[in-house]
């Protein structure tokens, strides 16, 4: 009792980084704009990442200008897939001609979201 114990920024963004003091909560609907650094599809039901920001997803994308978040969606056969497939197409060009690109995305964990929209900003 009777002790302060100051925080520093390094321990915000600390506590940021396991998910405390997030700006935005889960299931939060959100918008960003960026370059993409890393875009990949891979095999049904692998996922990516890890709890508490797993995906259960088929395509992943990152920003550049958010490298500690992980974005995806599902690739999988059902009434989506073709929204899905024109989603993984614009990706994929803006990949390659270096354009940014809008995502809309729901919050599933601290560093991690499910996008809903793919768009030319």
């Amino acid at each position: 009792g009777g002790v302060v114990n100051p925080g520093s920024a390094v321990d915000l963004q600390l506590m940021d980084v396991i998910g405390y003091g997030s700006v935005n909560p889960i299931g939060s609907l959100i918008e960003t704009v960026g370059h993409i650094s890393f875009l990949r599809a891979h095999d049904l039901g692998t996922g990516y990442g890890k709890a508490p920001n797993y995906l259960d997803v088929e395509v992943i994308v990152q920003l550049a200008e958010e490298p500690l978040r992980a974005f995806g969606f599902q690739l999988r056969a059902d009434a989506n897939k073709p929204t899905r497939t024109e989603m993984f197409d614009l990706l994929r060009s803006a990949f390659i001609a270096g354009r940014p690109i809008r995502l809309d995305y729901l919050t599933t964990g601290p560093r991690a979201g499910e996008v809903i929209r793919v768009a030319n900003p």
